[in-house]
């Protein structure tokens, strides 16, 4: 019935349309949006600045993600009010289906932000290491450093030593901080180059 409306109001569309159409994670009705809608709604922003492609990657709205990317031509290289690009964002909350689907995309994965960091060192500060696995297999250099001069592993050995994390709804192993399972992934994948294996983590 909701498609029945959307349809009948097609030339009242509106970017707040495609909004409620990301926030449902619904590709059939970004797609609809997107074809009956005026030109550049892909990536009109919102009231604070930010893209549909920005919002879908802050909520972890992977199959809408991929619509806007795909069939709504998204510029994926989009940044928000602060100069955060899409992967930026998405690198520091753990939105690892987001990441691989910017990677797939070909964006660039090591620019550094004017802030000093880069996507894998906000994934790093976050703990969040399927994010950070997703970047190192892509090639991104271990040991590139911040603008401080710190390298990943320094910036995980500032993570918490205390109780597992939850991230997206999993834990981390019974009795693994977020700093160890941090370094641990970091020092696989640092063996792993180091002996001249491409190995997927």
């Amino acid at each position: 019935m909701r498609w029945l409306l959307l349809l009948l109001l097609l030339p009242a569309i509106t970017a707040n349309e495609l909004f409620k159409a990301i926030d449902a994670d619904n590709p059939a009705m970004v797609n609809i949006v997107l074809k009956s809608g005026k030109k550049g709604l892909a990536d009109e922003p919102d009231s604070e600045g930010r893209t549909p492609l920005m919002m879908a990657a802050m909520n972890g709205k992977h199959r809408a993600f991929k619509a806007l990317l795909t069939n709504g031509k998204a510029d994926a290289l989009a940044v928000n009010a602060q100069g955060y690009s899409v992967l930026d964002v998405a690198a520091q909350l753990g939105q690892t289906k987001i990441v691989q689907s910017l990677i797939t995309h070909g964006v660039k994965l090591s620019e550094m932000h004017s802030d000093g960091y880069t996507p894998l060192h906000r994934a790093v500060m976050g703990g969040h290491t399927d994010t950070v696995k997703a970047l190192l297999n892509a090639e991104v250099p271990l040991d590139e450093p911040t603008s401080n001069g710190e390298t990943a592993l320094d910036l995980a050995s500032k993570l918490d030593m205390a109780a597992p994390s939850a991230v997206g709804g999993k834990r981390a192993p019974p009795g693994k901080s977020p700093q160890l399972a941090m370094k641990e992934v970091l020092h696989k994948f640092t063996r792993s180059t180091s002996l001249g294996e491409k190995r997927e983590l």
